[in-house]
This record gives C-alpha cells, sequence and structure tokens, in this order.
C-alpha cells in the first residue's frame, strides 16, 4: 500500500502540499494498486472542510 501526503491544502502551499487530486495521480504515476491518503483526519490545520480531501480523492 502506497502511503501519499494529501489530507491538508491550500493554494498558499501549492509547493509544499498536494490536492487529493494530485496524491491521486501521484499513486497512478507509481503504478501504485492502493493508495493511503496520510494526515487527513489528524489534526486541523488547512481551512478546508473535515471530510473534503477524502471526498475528493475518491
Amino acid at each position: 500500500m502506497e502511503k501519499i501526503e494529501g489530507g491538508h491544502y491550500d493554494r498558499r502551499w501549492a509547493d509544499i502540499h498536494m490536492t487529493p487530486e494530485q496524491s491521486v495521480q501521484a499513486n497512478l504515476d507509481i503504478n501504485g494498486k492502493n493508495m493511503m491518503l496520510m494526515h487527513w483526519g489528524a489534526f486541523t490545520l488547512a481551512n478546508h472542510g473535515w471530510k473534503e480531501p477524502i471526498e475528493r480523492a475518491f
């Protein structure tokens, strides 16, 4: 299982954190079979809904 960051993101952090869609693409790029979106639901850092990262990734 591939562990890919993508749970906390913001336009201002585009050079630091991937969006959920970019995380999904990264998994496809490395031919990953399964992916776990890391940092999602761990703590509040970004200004988006709590469930938004996981909903956007799937």
